[in-house]
Order: structure tokens, then C-alpha cells, then sequence
């Protein structure tokens, strides 16, 4: 070798040495206790000596050659000079595992493995080497290889979380997955005997991405999870993402009560922890304590008042709770910090028009009409609200473009709920074949819609048709429901239709007993009847009990039309 030759490859080895921590960017300074005499990493010594000379040389002068092609911001040319490098030295763990994972980043995962399944020839590799060499081949979509390395790694490194994430992945893949085996190895992990809640906290994250691919094997595998998560907290970890990471596994195993805890002390250390509060009124939901709910999203929203999110969720809470004009409130602050959160509008509509002010709601609609494209429960909201306004033909206006919208874009909103509102709306303009129509789509989608039955069994009762099918229809939803008086007075109405007037009084008697409030129907109801007992008198107080309630100049004719003697039957 000439001189020259020489320096240059001492310089070239200086380069090498002196750059390769910074350069690759994973191996830290080492101590000077774990260093050769010479002042190598002992990896890099360990390979060293196994290598030829030339093998040494054409090392340095790849990885030389790497470092400059980096500098000169050639990537791919450098990657590929590190990767001869360390496939010249298989035996420097730092080198391989470092260039390993550079490959596996640019999407080059059967390098990666090549080099790895080289590596680890050598007796002495180790456990970390076959993890990666799993990933690698796992990545590389070489199964068999990739499970195989796990297995060797699990046995060698039992910490390796990596190992166990990805021999799992390996078990859930092709057309027949290993669920069994997945299932096997994820108890085999929780029952590890470690000291280290971390493993025991990511081994239930690992269960939880992967729960419903397992089928009906998660449910033996969950309470062993569950156990490794009470080993875990045991040990009482203190830092406090640790302790975080403990509450969602609880909470992702439907341990409730145990997450709300933890959760609970976290904020009492530190009331301002980011994203606890969120999750903490998220849990209150699941377990049905909106109260708790309510109370962390207030608590929330006092530190971050303008978070639109916040007051959506509030509202619903509120509207659930059926209280309808703080859920209004909150829905309109919604709206006002993010005007573009569409589906607030409609269910600010809604809203509206339950507290019966369909003004309100359409004026809420208009706004969002001229905000987005037409959709369906845009013109939905407003046939309902154009029906509490009685403004029928109007209301059936937009039923029929909801239905078309709906049809093309979202069928499924088609459902019952929206039929008997078409239906109803038919109903009350008079348009009773169309009503019918609808109220039998109503009663195919949804067969047990007890509503829809008494509708359309008290209209062909009201016009004395149908009449047996319509008290088929009635008693089956009395049946349903025996104290509701909408639908004890159906029956009465059309067992009177039947000429059974004293059924019908018995019935109607029952309705009235049962509303919450005075109904001039159900007083008409009951003056008919009477009057068809010829018990003239109690049908003229009847009578004049509905009118009392609501004017109405059909029973004030059947008023001034009724006897005014007392007819008894002989």
C-alpha cells in the first residue's frame, strides 16, 4: 500500500469513527468505560475483529463515502453507501440495526430484512437485532420469516414489545388468520412476570387496536388484560402519562369505575392536565352519568371559552336531559364560534320547534340554507316546522324534496320516523289515500311503530272504513301502551264506529282518567257516545267541556242540534 493510499484511508477511517454517531443519528456517545483501547464502541470492535482487512477498508471507505453523499444532501445515494458499509461489517450491531431502520423509513423493507438475516448469523445476536429483523420481514410481507425472528426475539429479549406487536400482526394476516395464536400470545405477555407497568400498560393497547379482529377469542383473552392492567397499577406508577395510558386501557376494557378513578386523581394533582378533563367527561357519558359529564365540559369550557366543540357537546347533554332552552343556548354559541359546523343548525332547528317556536327554527334553517347545499335534514327540519305552523301544502313541499335528496344521496334517512311525519303531514291536508300510503311505508320499514298504527287506524275509524283492520291496529298498540290516551281513545272511537257505544264510553272514560291535561277531542268523543246512549245531558256537558278547551264551530252546531230532553231507552 503507498502511502498516500494510506492516509487517505486512515482519513477516511478517522471520518468514519468520528461521524457516524451524529451522521446516523441513533447511537449516543459512549462512556469511556465501554470503549476498546482504542477508543471504538465495542460493537464496532466485536466486528472489527471478525473482519478481514480489505473487508475493514471497503467499510470505512462506504461509509465515508455515505457521510459525504449526505452532506451533498444526496439521500438515496447515501443510503445505499451506508448500506454496503454495513453489509460489509454485519457484525457492528449499531451500524446494522442504524442503516436497518433508515431503509425500513424509505420504504425499503427487503434491504432492511436482507441485511438484518445476514446480521444475525452471528451466535452472539441479539434480541433487539431479531426484532427489527421482524419488523423488516413483517413489512416486507415475508410472514413465515418475520414470525419466526419474533419467536426468536420474544425468547431472547421477553421485554420486546415490538416483538409481540409484531408477531400479533403476523397471526391477523392472509385470508386465514391465526386468531387462536394471536389471542395465546397476548395472554402469554399480560402473564409476563414483570416489574415494568409500561410492558403491561402497552401490552393493553396492543389487545385494544386489535380486540375486534380477534372475534370471539377476545372474549377469553380480555380479562386477563384486565389483570395485567390491576398488576400494573399495583405498582403504582408516578409519572403521570404513564397513569393516563392506565385509564384508557381501563377504560377501552369497559372498566369504567377504575379509569373514572385514576382519571379523577390525575386532575386532583393537576387540574389543568391536558386531555384528561375531555376524557373524564367523555367516560361520565358512557356510564350514563351526564351530570358528571355536564360538570367536567363546564369545567372545561371556563378555561377555553371559545371552544366551539365544547358548548355542541354541552348542548346535547342538555338536550338529552330535556333541557331544551340551556341545549338552545349552547347549540347558538356553537354556531356563533363556528359557523361552519353544519349539523348544529339542524339540530338547533330541532330544538326550536319541540320548544314549539317553528318561526325560530325556519329562520335557523334559512341561515343555513344560504350557508350550504341543500340536504336532507335541511329540508326535513323545515316540513317539520311548517307542520307546527299548519302550513301544510307547504310542510309536504319540503317532505317531498327531503324524500328526493334523501333518495339520492343518503337512502337510510328514509326511515319510519320520516314516513309518519310525511304521512301526518298528508293526513292533515286531507289527502287521506296519500296518508295511507305513507303510513303503510312507515309500518313495513318499522312493523312495531305503535304511533303509526294508531294513526292510521283512528283515520279509517274517523271516515268508517277499513274498520275491522283499524281496531286490529288500534288494540295491538292499547296493548303496547294501556294508559296512553291517545291510543285508548282511538279504541273507543272506533269500537263506536262498530256500533258498540257502551265499549267505547268505557274506553273514552279511560283516556280521559289517563290525559295529562284537558283534550277537546276527547271530550267530542265522549258527547258523540253519549249522545249515541241518548243520554243527551252528558253529552251536552261533554260538549261543552271540549268547547271550554278549544271553540270549535262543528261542536258548537252538534250543541244547539241536541235534544234538550233526555231520551231514555224504554
Amino acid at each position: 500500500m503507498k502511502l498516500c493510499d494510506g492516509l487517505r484511508w486512515a482519513a477516511a477511517a478517522a471520518v468514519a469513527a468520528g461521524l457516524a454517531g451524529c451522521v446516523t443519528g441513533s447511537t449516543p456517545p459512549r462512556r469511556a468505560a465501554d470503549r476498546g483501547d482504542r477508543g471504538q464502541p465495542l460493537g464496532a470492535r466485536e466486528g472489527a475483529a471478525e473482519q478481514t482487512l480489505e473487508a475493514r477498508v471497503q467499510t470505512h471507505a462506504h461509509f465515508a463515502m455515505g457521510i459525504v453523499n449526505d452532506l451533498n444532501g444526496e439521500q438515496d445515494r447515501a443510503l445505499e453507501e451506508f448500506r454496503l458499509a454495513a453489509e460489509a461489517d454485519p457484525g457492528n450491531e449499531l451500524l446494522v440495526s442504524d442503516v436497518a431502520r433508515r431503509l425500513l423509513q424509505n420504504r425499503q423493507p427487503k434491504k432492511a430484512a436482507d441485511l438484518l438475516a445476514r446480521a444475525v448469523e452471528r451466535p452472539r445476536a441479539s434480541g433487539q437485532l431479531y426484532t427489527l429483523l421482524g419488523v423488516a420481514e413483517a413489512e416486507a410481507g415475508r410472514w413465515d420469516q418475520a414470525m419466526q425472528a419474533n419467536r426468536i426475539a420474544i425468547r431472547k429479549l421477553p421485554g420486546s414489545l415490538a416483538a409481540y406487536r409484531t408477531q400479533v400482526r403476523c397471526y391477523l394476516q392472509g385470508r386465514k388468520p391465526k386468531l387462536r395464536k394471536a389471542a395465546a400470545l397476548l395472554v402469554s405477555a399480560a402473564r409476563r412476570r414483570s416489574p415494568d407497568p409500561t410492558f403491561l400498560v402497552e401490552v393493553a393497547g396492543l389487545y385494544g387496536a386489535c380486540s375486534a379482529q380477534l372475534g370471539k377469542h377476545a372474549v377469553w383473552v380480555k380479562p386477563r388484560i384486565v389483570k395485567a392492567l390491576d398488576r400494573a397499577a399495583r405498582l403504582q406508577p408516578k409519572n403521570a402519562d404513564l397513569r393516563q395510558k392506565l385509564a384508557d386501557g381501563y377504560s377501552m376494557l369497559g372498566e369504567f369505575a377504575k379509569a373514572r378513578s385514576i382519571y379523577a386523581g390525575l386532575l386532583q394533582r393537576d387540574p389543568h392536565l391536558p386531555g384528561v378533563r375531555e376524557k373524564l367527561a367523555d367516560l361520565c357519558l358512557q356510564m350514563g352519568d351526564k351530570k358528571g359529564a355536564q360538570e367536567q365540559l363546564e369545567s372545561l369550557l371556563r378555561d377555553n371559552p371559545t371552544n366551539p366543540n365544547l358548548y355542541y357537546l354541552l348542548g346535547t347533554i342538555l338536550a338529552d336531559e330535556k333541557e331544551y332552552e340551556a341545549a338552545v343556548e349552547n347549540y347558538e354559541k356553537t354556531v356563533l364560534l363556528n359557523p361552519d359546523a353544519e349539523r348544529v343548525y339542524y339540530d338547533l332547528a330541532g330544538l326550536k320547534i319541540t320548544l314549539n317556536k317553528p318561526e325560530e327554527a325556519l329562520r335557523v334553517l334559512d341561515k343555513a340554507r344560504g350557508r350550504f347545499k341543500q340536504s336532507f335534514w335541511m329540508e326535513f327540519y323545515a316540513g317539520l316546522a311548517y307542520s307546527r305552523l299548519k302550513q301544510y301544502p307547504e310542510a309536504l313541499r319540503r317532505f317531498t324534496a327531503a324524500e328526493v335528496v334523501g333518495a339520492a344521496t343518503d337512502p337510510k334517512r328514509l326511515d319510519s320516523i320520516f314516513y309518519f311525519q310525511m304521512a301526518a303531514a298528508y293526513e292533515r291536508s286531507k289527502e287521506y289515500t296519500q296518508a295511507e300510503k305513507y303510513f303503510q311505508k312507515c309500518l313495513t320499514l318499522s312493523p312495531d311503530n305503535v304511533e303509526a298504527m294508531n294513526y292510521l287506524g283512528y283515520m279509517w275509524a274517523d271516515h268508517g272504513v277499513n274498520l275491522d283492520k283499524a281496531r286490529t291496529l288500534i288494540e295491538k298498540a292499547v296493548r303496547s301502551e294501556p294508559d296512553n290516551a291517545a291510543f285508548l281513545d282511538s279504541l273507543g272511537w272506533v269500537l263506536f264506529k262498530l256500533n258498540q257505544p257502551h265499549e267505547a264510553l268505557a274506553q273514552v272514560l279511560k283516556a280521559i282518567q289517563h290525559s295529562q291535561e284537558p283534550d277537546a277531542v276527547l271530550y267530542d268523543h265522549l258527547g258523540d257516545i253519549y249522545a249515541g246512549l241518548r243520554q243527551y245531558e252528558q253529552a251536552r256537558a261533554a260538549w261543552r267541556k271540549s268547547l271550554s278547551v278549544e271553540p270549535s264551530a262543528e261542536v258548537e252546531q252538534k250543541l244547539k242540534t241536541a235534544p234538550s230532553t233526555e231520551l231514555l231507552p224504554r
